[in-house]
């Protein structure tokens, strides 16, 4: 209770996850073989993490913690879920494997529970699994939501984008569309649920971003609600530019522009929205290139393109569906595999692949290019 009154005490959030922390770790000193404070410990490890860190002792150091506190009780539900939260990187994703493959049997009926497994599903390209664990996990939201109540827009939104992006790599665009229909039938029905909205519209700019099916984006659809969504902007923007439609184009990338602007002014949660903003900058830069491509002007699309991948390879790589949601690295290799210049594209596409192993559409560009 004392070190919970550190986390929600004074100072601004950074400080008193560190503080937080920090008590964690005297009492996990102090009492060394309580697996709850163990595992409570690691995960305030985790919490002091931030977007665009680097290094990664705390990670290991949480990951560490929460394996032994597995290997002593493998049916500790914390353990897995922090176990997997450690090692969420392609890198170190296979040695969450064990823990992912637990975790869904520990917690059969929670939501949450059953998704997880998917972070590390999704780190080492095993799309099947990512499909099974989000198809479980997207109805036992459903559930829980009737269940007890609950406002819509949280889990249910973030397993049914997983699922949507898992059926893509798999090639199943027969469920890839039935995903869309799904969130936008649930945007009728609940239309004025905000995270709902968010989570939901992120499908929707998927879905144009995979399928390069340009006209069939309904700029109609969007509204002042959605001026912040930069994936979403993105695909309405580069909808705009391939059709011809230069004015949704500039459209979208003032709004883009703005809420980069807004994010990097925003002090009160200063640690999200540098993030945010890091996202859109990159986002802004690939639809200003599809702009200039649209105008004929090669040579300026090509720099603005070098540009994203510059901007995007200051960023981690995602935990999960790719953010930016279109790849700086992809739409470079695929502006270059159309010009022939075949070396580049190649080492493009692989850049691409070291952030999102086995992704279908970079690979297929890797294939193509050599």
């Amino acid at each position: 209770m004392e070190a919970a009154a550190v986390l929600y005490g004074s100072g601004d959030k950074l400080a008193r996850d560190i503080a937080y922390s920090e008590a964690m770790r005297q009492l996990y000193e102090a009492h060394p073989g309580d697996d709850e404070i163990a595992t409570l410990y690691a995960l305030s490890q985790l919490g002091i993490v931030r977007h665009g860190d680097k290094g990664f002792g705390r990670q290991a150091r949480a990951g560490a913690i929460a394996m032994q506190v597995f290997a002593r009780s493998p049916y500790h539900p914390g353990a897995a879920h922090y176990i997997v939260h450690a090692f969420d990187d392609p890198e170190h994703a296979i040695l969450a494997l064990p823990a992912a493959k637990a975790y869904a049997r520990i917690a059969p009926g929670a939501p949450h529970a059953l998704h997880m497994p998917s972070h590390i599903f999704v780190q080492l390209g095993m799309w099947e699994e990512v499909v099974a664990s989000n198809d479980v996990a997207y109805k036992a939201a459903l559930d829980h939501i009737e269940r007890k109540g609950l406002k819509r827009g949280r889990e249910e939104a973030h397993t049914l984008q997983w699922l949507h992006y898992g059926l893509f790599q798999l090639g199943d665009m027969e469920r890839a569309q039935w995903a869309l229909d799904e969130a936008m039938r649930t945007l009728e029905t609940f239309p004025s649920a905000w995270a709902l909205r968010y989570g939901m519209m992120a499908i929707l700019a998927r879905h144009t971003l995979e399928t390069d099916r340009w006209s069939a984006f309904d700029h109609g659809a969007l509204t002042a609600a959605d001026r912040d969504h930069s994936a979403l902007q993105l695909a309405a923007g580069l909808s705009g530019a391939h059709t011809g439609n230069m004015a949704a184009a500039e459209a979208a990338l003032a709004n883009i522009r703005d809420a980069r602007r807004r994010w990097l002014g925003d002090e009160s949660t200063a640690y999200r929205a540098a993030f945010r903003a890091s996202i859109a900058a990159v986002n802004e830069r690939e639809l200003e290139a599809a702009m200039a491509l649209a105008r004929g002007e090669d040579a300026t699309a090509e720099a603005l393109l070098v540009e994203a991948t510059v901007l995007e390879g200051k960023l981690n790589a995602p935990q999960g569906a790719p953010f930016p949601m279109k790849s700086a690295y992809e739409m470079y290799g695929e502006f270059l595999l159309a010009r022939g210049r075949t070396d580049e594209a190649a080492a493009q596409f692989a850049s691409a692949l070291e952030r999102m192993p086995n992704r279908t559409r970079s690979l297929r560009g890797l294939e193509r290019a050599r």
